[in-house]
């Protein structure tokens, strides 16, 4: 279970931050489709920092967790820092940490022996 979290959280690490480029991050902002395209960039760093386990039905839906969640969560964010809140550093690790719980959560469950 260690591993699988330790592998979740490089891809959400790589994602999030390192592929996440100036471009994407205006874009991010401006739209949903920005959300979506760094959500889908979150989703490829996953798969690939999975990509030794097999793929199957229980592994797709995580891989689609992943994406879909990732979204949501950071089209909440966008909505709630351009509606009420102005502290920029508390909503960022508001959304770290529910970031990493939903890995948690993932990872809790990844059955790794299928």
């Amino acid at each position: 279970m260690m591993v699988i979290f330790l592998q979740l959280l490089a891809a959400h690490y790589v994602g999030d931050f390192l592929l996440q480029t100036d471009g994407v991050y205006a874009l991010k902002k401006q739209s949903f489709w920005g959300v979506f395209l760094h959500a889908a960039i979150v989703f490829i760093a996953t798969a690939f920092f999975m990509s030794n386990y097999t793929l199957n039905g229980q592994r797709l839906y995580f891989l689609g967790m992943v994406f879909f969640t990732h979204s949501m969560i950071d089209y909440s964010k966008i909505i709630i820092a351009k509606t009420w809140v102005t502290h920029d550093c508390l909503l960022f690790w508001i959304d770290q940490l529910v970031h990493v719980s939903i890995l948690c959560i993932i990872s809790v469950n990844w059955n790794d022996t299928m």
